[in-house]
């Protein structure tokens, strides 16, 4: 569930895909 909270908080912080591929990495 990790990548679903990355996305989450990259669409609530509005940055974009690079905290978001960053998140799924990390998180992989």
């Amino acid at each position: 569930f990790s990548f679903l909270i990355g996305e989450w908080i990259a669409s609530s912080a509005g940055g974009g895909f690079t905290p978001h591929v960053i998140t799924i990495a990390a998180g992989e």
